[in-house]
């Protein structure tokens, strides 16, 4: 019972991050068109709608974030990873 219930809250958290991003990409449309122009894909949207929210989840229902496969503790290595893959996104070939 312990894994449907798990299995319930990934598949409605999943739904809602999906639902979050399609309304932010239909209702701002100029945001939207930034994105594309520098990025090539409306990325900071996605990163609002499937990172920023199941985070906010995570604080709201006061977990922890290590029960659920996330450390912050090499803090130079995930900031240095971020920025070579935002470097990607922005100034690919």
């Amino acid at each position: 019972m312990e894994r449907f219930l798990a299995f319930v809250e990934v598949a409605a958290l999943w739904a809602s991050s999906l639902a979050l991003f399609r309304a932010l990409r239909r209702g701002v449309s100029a945001i939207d068109g930034w994105q594309r122009d520098v990025f090539g894909q409306p990325f900071l949207t996605a990163l609002l709608a499937f990172i920023a929210l199941p985070l906010l989840v995570l604080l709201a229902t006061r977990r922890s974030c290590t029960n659920y496969g996330l450390a912050f503790v090499p803090l130079t290595r995930l900031l240095e990873t971020g920025c070579l893959a935002l470097a990607g996104l922005c100034f690919r070939c």
